[in-house]
């Protein structure tokens, strides 16, 4: 599969993730409006088609970083990695820097750079992906676990990403 193809199947509420929506969906009402406000604009617009010249990391998030003091000496779990659009893990990590392992200084440094490097639409598909990806995970598996929360903090953060 394409970066692009993999992508329009992970936010095709019957693609891949069909468990991930419907369990993002019924898990609270504000799993509800953000699936039903999630698929009512994809409906709305034509997927695009996606840049797969780089090499695409998949899971980008804190716990994948390897890190000495303020140095990055490296990243590991590469299972989802393959060709794709290298800035859609500047959206995850963002995303992670923001609510999943809060990093302030990261979040604010990683902002200027996802929006000079990606137009609004993009920073929302890879966002939405995100989401669908990691809050519904862990609503299809972890009935406990405080989506409300999750969303609470995850749905500015799409916010600020559009903003120019």
């Amino acid at each position: 599969r394409t970066w692009t193809d993999w992508v329009h199947a992970c936010l095709d509420p019957l693609g891949p993730w069909a468990a991930r929506w419907r369990a993002l969906e019924g898990s609270c009402p504000e799993g509800t409006a953000f699936v039903r406000a999630a698929l009512a604009r994809l409906r709305a617009v034509p997927l695009p088609a996606l840049p797969e010249a780089d090499v695409v990391h998949g899971d980008l998030h804190h716990g994948n970083l390897l890190v000495d003091g303020e140095r990055l000496t490296g990243v590991v779990d590469w299972d989802d990695a393959g060709p794709g659009d290298a800035r859609a893990d500047l959206v995850t990590l963002l995303l992670s820097a923001r609510a999943t392992t809060p990093d302030p200084p990261l979040a604010e440094a990683l902002l200027p750079l996802v929006r000079a490097e990606l137009e609004p639409g993009l920073r929302w598909l890879y966002a939405t992906r995100d989401v669908v990806r990691f809050v519904g995970w862990f609503a299809l598996h972890h009935r406990g676990w405080d989506v409300p929360a999750w969303l609470r903090v995850l749905t500015p953060a799409i916010a600020d990403l559009e903003a120019p």
